[in-house]
């Protein structure tokens, strides 16, 4: 091969660092587009991986993996977890000011349930 000029290379994706990615680079960044899940992958992996690379590791195993292991993670801190959809302004409204009308609104809501 090397006569030819020809580099081979077998790499594999670094898992922790894939999900790493997934969680703190993808899902935390505003675009959410494979071309920025693997710029933040390559941004935290050893070795960085081509487009054409990253992209054809991204298997339908692979994704059905990750979104697993993601609903997991979610199911895991549901208790803790909350999701606010809202038009008021990102940069006015800290998560804490909109979680606690949200709060008292379903505290009043829930009182009259009726028993199951």
């Amino acid at each position: 091969m090397h006569r030819l000029g020809v580099v081979e290379r077998d790499r594999d994706l670094e898992i922790p660092v894939l999900v790493w990615a997934l969680v703190f680079g993808f899902a935390a960044d505003e675009s959410r587009t494979l071309a920025g899940f693997r710029r933040s992958y390559n941004s935290t992996a050893d070795e960085t991986i081509s487009p054409g690379g990253f992209y054809q590791r991204s298997t339908p195993t692979l994704v059905e993996c990750l979104r697993d292991l993601m609903e997991a993670v979610l199911d895991a801190v549901a208790d803790d977890y909350h999701l606010y959809i809202t038009n008021l302004p990102r940069e006015e409204f800290l998560p804490a000011d909109i979680a606690r009308p949200y709060r008292c609104r379903w505290e009043g809501e829930t009182l009259f349930r009726e028993p199951s």
